[in-house]
């Protein structure tokens, strides 16, 4: 019965670890992602246009990391944005609250 429960578990694990690695953001859905996330941001202060070309200057100085099972876009040496299980986080949320993590 034990040996029943571990192979469940590796079995579970297995198709865990398969599901984060086969749902990584593409590099599409991370440009969409800051456009998106800058006019949020600029919503009152800036105008659509400037938000977006404020976002493709952030595109521009980010590199994206392809990791195995998640995706880190990089400025400046500083992991800003994880891309994991078909979403994408904004790390620098983490840095303005201490209260976070």
């Amino acid at each position: 019965m034990s040996a029943l429960k571990t192979l469940i578990i590796i079995v579970q694990t297995v198709i865990l670890l398969a599901a984060a690695c086969f749902t990584r953001p593409p590099e599409s859905d991370f440009k969409s992602f800051v456009h998106r996330n800058m006019r949020t941001k600029a919503d009152g202060l800036l105008s659509a246009a400037d938000a977006d070309a404020h976002a493709d200057a952030v595109l521009k100085q980010c590199t994206l990391r392809n990791r195995v099972l998640w995706v880190e876009a990089v400025r400046d040496g500083q992991v800003i944005y994880v891309g994991a299980l078909g979403h994408w986080f904004d790390r620098s949320m983490i840095d303005r609250n201490p209260s976070v993590g």
